[in-house]
């Protein structure tokens, strides 16, 4: 079954899950009706992916030769988990960084229907007015805990046919004065269910 549709359950299409329970009684009472929803999803277990996975590099460069480069120190999560990553900015002209922000975002696609929602959004501490050569930090970005669709792909045929996909991805945006200033990278996110074996 194609997992449930969360954060939002509301946006269309959209895929959600509830059972209704419905108790006849005599004709001189009301009809006990009652709805519970659920939530379908895959177990997707990220522990043996931590073991042999590798550092996803990004880098970008706009035209008054300003660059970003770093890396995510893990490309796979669970919610409430903190998404890390390393972030190395050259700026050799000494351009004035307005701000960083970083967004993790989901992408749903059901049939031709694309929907993107922001998960968190936050711009970088330090990064205001920054006007140095080069710099090197860490970040991390604790993603909500709760449920997150985890990524996944389903194609069905049988019967009925649907295709469904969610994958996430960490969008870092640079914003510096003048034109040009702007731009911005992308690094996919796994997102899973757990961590236990």
């Amino acid at each position: 079954m194609p997992p449930s549709s969360i954060p939002n359950s509301t946006a269309y299409p959209h895929i959600k899950y509830y059972t209704h329970f419905v108790g006849d009684r005599e004709w001189y009472k009301s009809i006990i009706k009652q709805t519970s929803f659920l939530t379908i999803s895959p177990h997707v277990n990220l522990l043996p992916m931590n073991g042999i996975e590798q550092k996803l590099c990004f880098g970008q460069r706009n035209r008054k030769q300003l660059y970003l480069e770093g890396y995510l120190l893990t490309g796979s999560i669970v919610p409430g988990q903190s998404l890390s990553f390393q972030l190395n900015l050259y700026n050799p002209e000494l351009n004035k960084i307005k701000k960083i922000t970083a967004t993790f975002v989901q992408y749903r696609k059901t049939a031709s229907d694309h929907h993107k929602e922001t998960i968190l959004r936050v711009d970088l501490p330090g990064m205001n007015d920054f006007n140095e050569s080069h710099l090197q930090r860490n970040f991390d970005l604790l993603v909500p805990a709760g449920y997150l669709t985890p990524t996944h792909t389903l194609t069905r045929t049988h019967n009925c046919s649907y295709y469904i996909s969610v994958h996430y991805e960490l969008r870092l945006q640079v914003n510096s004065d003048g034109i040009f200033g702007f731009f911005e990278v992308g690094v996919p996110v796994f997102v899973g269910t757990e961590l236990t074996s």
